[in-house]
C-alpha cells in the first residue's frame, strides 16, 4: 500500500472534536488544506519511525511531499499536539514539510521560513518549511535560498549548524596525475 493510499484511513478517522482542538491550538481550515489535509492515527513508535497499531497512541498525520503537487506523498510525519517538538517519520523518504513553498521562495528569490516543528508550521497555515530530517543533505534542498527566517532563535542555530557542517570540499586533483583507488 502506497502512503497515500495509507493517509486516506487517516483522514477518515479525523472527528469534529479533533478539528476543534486543533482551532483551539491556532489551526484553522485554511491549514488543514494548505497541508494537504490532516489525519489522525493510532501508532506505534520504533526509534525515529512509526507504523500504524490499533491498540496504539493517536497521533496527528500529515503527508510529506517531494514536489509541488499534493498527490505525490512520499512520507507521512506523526506527532502529537501535546508534544510537538518530537515527531516520527513512517519511510523516511521526506525531509521536509512545505517543499512548495521552498520551491517558490527560490523561483522567485523569496525569503524562506523555517519553522521549529510541525505544529508550528501549521500554526503559520503552512508558510515556509519545517524540515522533519536534520540529518539530510539541507545544502542540496537549500541550494537555491538567498535569505532564511526563523520565528524561533533555537531553530536558526540549527539551520546554521547544519548548513556549516555540509560545507566540506572534496580533494581536487589537476592535469595528468591519478591516484589508484
Amino acid at each position: 500500500m502506497t502512503v497515500s493510499k495509507e493517509f486516506e484511513q487517516y483522514i477518515d478517522a479525523v472527528s469534529d472534536l479533533d478539528l476543534g482542538h486543533l482551532q483551539s491550538m491556532g489551526v484553522g481550515g485554511k491549514a488543514i488544506v494548505n497541508a494537504g489535509l490532516i489525519g489522525i492515527g493510532r501508532i506505534e513508535i520504533d526509534g525515529s519511525y512509526w507504523h500504524p497499531e490499533e491498540s496504539g497512541k493517536s497521533a496527528l498525520v500529515l503527508p510529506v511531499g517531494d514536489s509541488d503537487r499534493f498527490s505525490s506523498f512520499v512520507d507521512l510525519v506523526a506527532f502529537r499536539t501535546s508534544q510537538p517538538d518530537v515527531w516520527w517519520m513512517r519511510t523516511g523518504f521526506g525531509p521536509l514539510l512545505g517543499y512548495q513553498n521552498l520551491e517558490k521562495c527560490i523561483h522567485f528569490e523569496k525569503q524562506l521560513t523555517v519553522h521549529s516543528n510541525p505544529l508550528q508550521w501549521l500554526q503559520s497555515e503552512c508558510e515556509g518549511i519545517c524540515v522533519l530530517d536534520w540529518g539530510s543533505c539541507l545544502a542540496f534542498w537549500f541550494s537555491g535560498i538567498k535569505h532564511f527566517y526563523c520565528p524561533n532563535p533555537k531553530t536558526g542555530y540549527r539551520l546554521e549548524k547544519a548548513l556549516k557542517r555540509e560545507i566540506s570540499l572534496p580533494e581536487i586533483r589537476v592535469g595528468g596525475l591519478q591516484h589508484a583507488a
